[in-house]
């Protein structure tokens, strides 16, 4: 059955939002953690997250699945949708 694209922009815009925010987690939790280790916060906090966002392991998070949402948004039929979206994990939120 063929899909709107709509839909599956749609879909693969909130989906790189999502691994931005993945990404965005993980930077974060590494600024909680140094300043846990100092027993204050950066005083430069939110320009050490902005910094974090050029590295490469904040792009290896955030542009993790961007082949399969490459594919998906060129799909077309529903099946071939469905067979995109299986190489995806489950989500996990960190705790």
């Amino acid at each position: 059955m063929p899909l709107s694209s709509e839909i599956t922009k749609s879909f693969v815009t909130v989906a790189r939002d999502y691994w931005r925010l993945q990404a965005d987690i993980s930077a974060l939790a590494a600024i909680l953690e140094t300043a846990r280790t100092l027993q204050q916060p950066p005083k430069q906090w939110k320009e050490l997250f902005l910094r974090a966002r050029e590295t490469p392991g904040y792009r290896e998070i955030a542009e993790k699945f961007e082949p399969q949402l490459a594919k998906l948004e060129k799909a077309a039929e529903e099946n071939e949708v469905i067979e995109i979206l299986r190489q995806f994990p489950q989500s996990k939120f960190p705790n």
